[in-house]
């Protein structure tokens, strides 16, 4: 290692409020998407302890934060992400370090407040993601609270410390200076940080990915894979014009159906106007039935029992009417004085 170079142990933390948020890490962690600074090859060499998918990690967070008696604010920090890793330069046992760094995170959080745990091999540097749930145990039992571990420089200060000393000295790494005016670096900085730094020729060093090698991958996926590419771009223009076709006949069967549909109105409204029509004249049918009845009946009786029925139907029209007499005696009895009753204005 260089004299120059520096010898330390990093940890970071980043705060996560949303489950959007927590979803996001879980899925750099557990390369359910491949980051582009990642080596796929070497992705076999990552391990994992504890949730092994985002859904477990999800579930789990949610069985912890559901022990927690009082209401979670919205704006709480649910899950707290560790970044653990060393000094590129360093000439450490990454596996042992990065071992001991978990155990030290499972005892300060406890066991069972932590989701996962992964180290990652697949990058330039080896190093630790730990997410927890920062549930502290109080008299009031317990309380999701991050503040409680992460509050202010000097608590962080502290943790800086406590780490240096518990794992980082065991290893010859040395703590940042204290005081020195820097800061706590969040996670997604970090990485920023990380991208922008200048490229350093490291030589040999293991696990490094280089630029020949990022060329060389390049040059093989577009060899295994690019005439599959073109083949998805030939598919996917057919199956756009294949759309539009569909949309153009949707269109015209939605206009034969608002027109099927017209028509069919006016059908039914015209039989419901023959419908009345019928029943009308049924009813005028019937109506002529009975006075065809009626003058049958008549032509079948002498005068004297015609006039007798002539009389029925006349008091069974009144007694319909609701009066007991007419007021205008009917025609065909105005000049027959033999059925005049002087006394009620009736004849006989």
């Amino acid at each position: 290692m260089h004299p120059d170079m520096g010898n330390y142990c990093i940890l970071r933390i980043e705060r996560l409020k949303s489950a959007g948020a927590a979803a996001h890490a879980a899925r750099h962690n557990l390369r359910e998407y491949q980051p582009e600074n990642a080596d796929p090859e070497r992705a076999k060499d990552n391990v994992t302890y504890g949730a092994q998918s985002r859904q477990q990690l999800m579930a789990k967070l949610q069985e912890r934060l559901d022990t927690v008696p009082r209401k979670i604010r919205p704006d709480a920090v649910r899950m707290v992400e560790y970044v653990i890793t060393h000094s590129p330069e360093s000439e450490v046992d990454s596996k042992a370090y990065l071992e001991k760094a978990g155990r030290w995170i499972a005892k300060k959080h406890g066991a069972e407040n932590v989701l996962s745990i992964t180290h990652h091999y697949d990058e330039a540097t080896p190093h630790l993601h730990a997410l927890i749930v920062p549930i502290a145990q109080t008299e009031k039992g317990p309380s999701l609270s991050a503040k409680r571990f992460f509050s202010g420089k000097a608590m962080l200060s502290a943790l800086q410390t406590a780490f240096h000393r518990e794992v980082g000295k065991e290893f010859g790494l040395d703590r940042g200076i204290e005081k020195s005016g820097a800061h706590h670096t969040e996670i997604k900085e970090f990485y920023g940080t990380m991208k922008k730094a200048p490229k350093i020729d490291l030589g040999d060093i293991p696990r490094r990915k280089t630029q020949e090698w990022k060329q060389a991958t390049e040059e093989r996926i577009r060899k295994e894979y690019g005439h599959h590419h073109a083949r998805i771009i030939i598919d996917r223009k057919a199956i756009a014009a294949k759309n539009r076709r569909l949309n153009s006949s949707l269109q015209v069967s939605q206009s034969e159906k608002a027109f099927l549909s017209d028509e069919l109105r006016k059908q039914q409204q015209n039989e419901s106007s023959w419908r009345i029509k019928v029943k009308s004249l049924d009813e005028k049918v019937t109506d002529l039935s009975t006075r065809r009845d009626r003058v049958r009946e008549f032509l079948a009786f002498g005068t004297e029992d015609a006039i007798q029925l002539l009389r029925e139907d006349a008091m069974k029209g009144l007694r319909a009417e609701g009066r007991s007499r007419p007021k205008v005696l009917p025609k065909q009895f105005r000049d027959s004085s033999r059925f005049r009753d002087p006394g009620r204005g009736w004849e006989r």
